[in-house]
């Protein structure tokens, strides 16, 4: 999701691709952001 403009987009994408899977309701999608010291950057491979 790192290129996605925004959270909100993100957000769409991640619903899509679970209705895509077979979802039909109760979808919830929470998205994250942590930033500060002591954090190790992600490397993406998620």
């Amino acid at each position: 999701m790192r290129d996605t403009a925004t959270k909100a987009s993100a957000c769409g994408k991640l619903i899509e691709a679970a209705l895509g899977r077979g979802g039909e309701d109760n979808i919830t999608v929470v998205l994250a952001e942590a930033q500060g010291a002591g954090l190790t950057p992600s490397t993406g491979g998620g």
